[in-house]
């Protein structure tokens, strides 16, 4: 029987945990911890992120073209830098999608796959916004890459809080806040909640947002101040899931943030330290307009499963809770839930005594636009009801690079139209990330190649996606929502204004390109592999002749052989008195890095 220690609460309830799961910063066992060191050495630099929760670059741009964003247009729109087509990570939901860009590193890389997710090695359903489980926010990221290079640097998260040891760093209402040395909330902001969820005007969370980063920056002396701060806003989300993205109510929340930045803005001028500090806006998702929603219980019922979900000892499948356009499952393989299926099995599942092809089951459901799946590591199988293609990859190099292989007469993707890409089809050539990127970034459904296998990486993630057609989201009826692969959610806003950035429009960009860019402004650079690149089109000339990047400080030096950190796992698991959590992220590790190598010696790369 599968374990979920939550219980069911209601909306209140939601509100008020979900705010005790922002303040946790709770510190968990660390097998090779950054060498100790009082300080990282860092340019002379500010850097202010203001966090709009799904918000969508094309609302910014009409509000500036109707005069009604004054800061955003003057700093962002005249002074600054934006990208036009910014395309966030798989699955855009919230999660996931903040840690990319503090991190650099996408979710089947960071160790946060989704919003739930089902640990096969505990047999525990983990949803974040779950009481039971505030305590594993910080605790079960890893830089999965790092099994790639088979050397093990850090098992530490690798945000950028961190990476800026020794100076003080900012989080507000950011869950993934290892190393900020301010952040909030610490207690229940009781007010917001009341508002959000009982009178539901969401605004209120981001008057919390604006009042406590407010005082505290105002506060502060100046060499106290943080050197980076993360400002979340989530009223534009929950604002937009019970109203239109377009609507009047979301438009006058934009008005608010314009008064906020320029509020802000004036301050770091008054000390007189705007020559040196950056501000940048981002999203982790957009929204998109929605008319129902889909009942994944029944659904599953009429493909032949019990679906007793967590409750029932019987059942062999587990889903993903959440009110999205798309869902990861877990199947029970010969009754074993530690047992992954294969692709061969999913097509071959022992359902009522008889064999079901789950995937062709899944996609004669008239509320399912696709079915992803992996094929061992190297192989990723996108099912559309419009075709079939895979997904291929190489390690090469440090970096992987991908190749798009539909079908004969098939092009689920709508790829082909593009002749730059239909020749790489041809040729079955393997390209890098930003050659993917540079050619389909203006897609109906940018960036798949690269942004959709990732995820699999990561052995949290389900065995199967199942995405829904685009006017529908799972388990909840709401006028807006995301999830999907569409543009509409995965294109978001990257925009910075500062004294080292070069103002102009650029054609893109993804999300966790911030991260080895925000690093750049502190005169760092990331010290091992990340999914994100620096985006040097945005800095002056000049920056990079006067500013020398220095690797940041983390972990071990030399690092540990996989096989080495292997050994110390076991050891630490086996011979020490470890709290709950502490256990449960090594022994995560554990079964992760046991079923890489698994993989590794049973699937060849193509």
């Amino acid at each position: 029987m599968i374990k979920n220690p939550s219980t069911k609460i209601n909306l209140w309830g939601i509100g008020v945990l979900f705010l005790i799961l922002l303040s946790c910063q709770y510190k968990s066992a660390v097998l090779l911890p950054q060498k100790e060191i009082e300080s990282v050495p860092i340019r002379d630099h500010y850097l202010v992120l203001i966090l709009l929760d799904g918000s969508r670059p094309q609302e910014i741009e009409a509000g500036v073209a109707a005069g009604r964003l004054p800061t955003f247009k003057k700093l962002f729109f005249e002074e600054g830098a934006r990208f036009k087509n910014v395309i966030t990570a798989f699955p855009t939901v919230s999660s996931p999608c903040h840690q990319a860009f503090i991190s650099g590193l996408y979710p089947g890389h960071h160790g946060v796959p989704s919003l739930d997710w089902y640990s096969r090695s505990q047999d525990l359903y983990t949803d974040y916004l779950q009481p039971h489980h505030l305590r594993y926010t910080n605790t079960l990221f890893f830089n999965f890459r790092q099994f790639l290079e088979n050397k093990i640097y850090t098992d530490e998260p690798q945000l950028i809080f961190r990476a800026l040891k020794g100076h003080p760093s900012l989080a507000v209402f950011e869950p993934a806040n290892f190393g900020a040395k301010y952040y909030f909330p610490r207690s229940i902001p009781a007010v917001p909640a009341y508002h959000s969820f009982v009178a539901k005007n969401h605004e209120h969370w981001d008057f919390a947002s604006a009042k406590y980063a407010l005082n505290l920056i105002k506060k502060l002396p100046t060499q106290d101040l943080p050197r980076f701060s993360m400002i979340n806003f989530y009223g534009m989300d929950f604002t937009t899931h019970f109203e239109r993205a377009h609507s009047t109510r979301v438009a006058d929340l934009y008005i608010y943030y314009d008064r906020f930045l320029k509020e802000l803005y004036k301050n770091f001028e008054e000390r007189g330290l705007i020559k040196k500090t950056t501000f940048v806006v981002i999203s982790d998702h957009g929204q998109h307009d929605l008319e129902a929603a889909v009942d994944l219980p029944k659904m599953l019922r009429r493909v032949g499963f019990d679906t007793g979900h967590l409750d029932k000892k019987n059942s062999q499948v587990v889903w993903g809770n959440h009110a999205t356009g798309t869902t990861n499952l877990y199947f029970k393989t010969n009754g074993d839930w530690r047992q992954r299926p294969s692709y061969a099995e999913l097509k071959n599942f022992p359902l009522n005594n008889k064999p079901v092809d789950l995937i062709k089951s899944f996609l004669k459901e008239p509320d399912i636009e696709a079915v992803i799946t992996p094929e061992g590591p190297w192989l990723t199988h996108l099912h559309f009801k419009t075709g079939h293609a895979i997904i291929k990859r190489r390690w090469q190099n440090n970096q992987f690079l991908y190749a798009y292989e539909p079908d004969s007469d098939t092009d689920p993707l709508d790829y082909l139209k593009n002749p730059v890409i239909r020749s790489w089809v041809e040729k079955k050539q393997f390209m890098d990330a930003e050659a993917w990127l540079e050619q389909t970034h203006d897609k109906d459904m940018p960036d798949i190649v690269v942004a959709v296998p990732q995820i699999f990486d990561d052995y949290r993630a389900g065995d199967m996606f199942l995405i829904t057609v685009k006017e529908k989201q799972f388990k909840t009826d709401k006028p807006s929502g995301h999830g999907s692969l569409y543009k509409e959610d995965l294109r978001v806003n990257f925009m910075l204004h500062g004294p080292d950035i070069q103002a102009g429009l650029y054609p893109y960009a993804r999300s966790v390109d911030a991260y080895p860019t925000f690093l750049a402004l502190f005169g760092l650079k990331s010290s091992h592999s990340i999914d994100g690149i620096l985006r040097k089109e945005v800095f002056k000339s000049e920056f990079f002749n006067s500013t020398k990047l220095h690797q940041e400080r983390v972990g071990t030096e030399t690092g540990l052989a996989m096989e080495e950190f292997e050994n110390l796992l076991k050891q630490k698991i086996h011979q020490s008195e470890l709290e709950d959590v502490e256990k449960y992220k090594l022994e995560q590790l554990l079964y992760t890095l046991e079923e890489f190598k698994k993989d590794r010696a049973q699937y060849a790369m193509p």
